[in-house]
């Protein structure tokens, strides 16, 4: 594996639960679904990765579980995700976005 490679590899874990509480910050999403759009951009996302993280986001309030349909749990993001998402965007995303822009 190439220096690039294994640096990229981290990142997208790394990334990984911003996605997350990105997307379910824009509405409720069940796993499956959530997989499948985060899946178009990343080859290496694994499903199960995916659900783990899910459950560790419940477990520590940053994502609420709405409903229930069948074995379907749906995600959206709660308040406190909201603020922790907003200082992380704060932190990273707006000076990357604007060192960029300069």
């Amino acid at each position: 594996m190439d220096f690039l490679q294994i640096w990229e590899d981290v990142h997208k874990k790394g990334i990984l639960t911003f996605w997350v509480l990105f997307y379910v910050s824009k509405g409720s999403y069940d796993a499956g679904t959530l997989y499948e759009v985060l899946a178009k951009n990343d080859t290496t996302l694994n499903e199960h990765s995916l659900y783990r993280l899910l459950r560790r986001l419940y477990d520590v309030g940053l994502v609420n579980q709405d409903r229930k349909q069948g074995r379907n749990k749906y995600y959206s993001i709660s308040d406190k995700g909201k603020n922790i998402l907003n200082v992380f965007m704060v932190r990273n995303i707006e000076p990357l976005s604007q060192t960029i822009r300069s």
